[in-house]
Parts: C-alpha cells; structure tokens; sequence
C-alpha cells in the first residue's frame, strides 16, 4: 500500500484544486496485476471506500485522481 501526500516548499500540505484533476504514476511491480483499486478513508464513518482504479500501463500505473489515495498494490 502507499500514501500519497504532497507538500509545498513550505511544508503546506498540497491537495488538487476543486474541480480539477491530475494525472498520477506510480511504479507497477513486475508481475503485477493490470489494475488496482484506489481507497479513501472516510474519517466520518471510519471505514474505507474504494474510489477509484489504477490502470497498469507498461512499468507504471496510471490513475486521473481529484484527489489523492492509497494504493493497494
């Protein structure tokens, strides 16, 4: 699993405009399978919720995210 988070340099954390999305990679270990779910944890309901695929394309997975995820690999 990974967590993304982003920060300025500044050290303010970064989170993606609203209403605009980014594209986002991340490294697709050999023998990996071609999609993988993304999550957010709803601290509200303390559960987490799939929001999402990643899609593997060649030695990366791709995802066009509004915001960012954990990543179950």
């Amino acid at each position: 699993m990974a967590s993304v988070e982003l920060y300025d340099e500044a050290g303010n954390k970064l989170q993606v405009a609203p209403g605009k999305t980014v594209s986002m990679e991340m490294p697709a270990p050999a023998g990996s399978n071609n999609e993988i779910p993304l999550w957010h944890f709803n601290e509200t309901y303390g559960l987490w919720i799939q929001a999402g695929i990643a899609t593997k394309n060649g030695n990366v997975f791709v995802a066009e995210v509004n915001h960012f995820f954990y990543l179950e690999y």
